[in-house]
This record gives structure tokens, sequence and C-alpha cells, in this order.
């Protein structure tokens, strides 16, 4: 069990692993947070170069629909709401 819980990308994708379970939790969970009916509050800023995520800040009034692809997530955030700034 201890080999299994070694964070690596091996463990993050086998499905006897529960970093596989966590991983896909995760995934699923930022889909709801992170949608354009519950978007994440913090600071856009954190992912504005990482070509995996695409960034729609609803607090510039930016609502355009986006659709996740293999390579790409959508993330839905409004930047003032609750003023979390990371």
């Amino acid at each position: 069990m201890e080999k299994l819980l070694e964070p690596n990308k091996d463990n993050c994708v086998n499905p006897k692993s529960p970093l596989n379970t966590f991983n896909k939790i995760s995934k699923d969970g930022m889909k709801i947070l992170c949608s354009k009916e519950c978007p994440c509050s913090g600071n856009p800023q954190i992912f504005q170069d990482d070509p995996k995520y695409v960034v729609i800040d609803l607090a510039n009034g930016d609502d355009k629909d986006c659709v996740s692809s293999a390579g790409k997530t959508c993330l839905y955030v409004h930047y003032k709401l609750d003023m979390y700034n990371a």
C-alpha cells in the first residue's frame, strides 16, 4: 500500500492506488466548484501562464461559455467573491 501512495503520475492513474480515486474526486470537484454556476473565488492570475487551463473571470463581466477538452480545463472564477487572494 505504501508504494501505491507515492505521489507520482503512475499512481495517479493506477486504479489500484488510492491516489487515483483522490485524483478523480479532485478533477470532478473542480468541474463543479469552478463552474459558471459555482465559480471559484481567488486570484485567476495563478493560472494565467498554465496552458492546461482556460480562466474565465466573471468579476470582469466575462460571461463566455467554455468547453473543457482533453488538454484544457475551464475554470470559472470570480476574483472579488469573498476576496480570497493567493
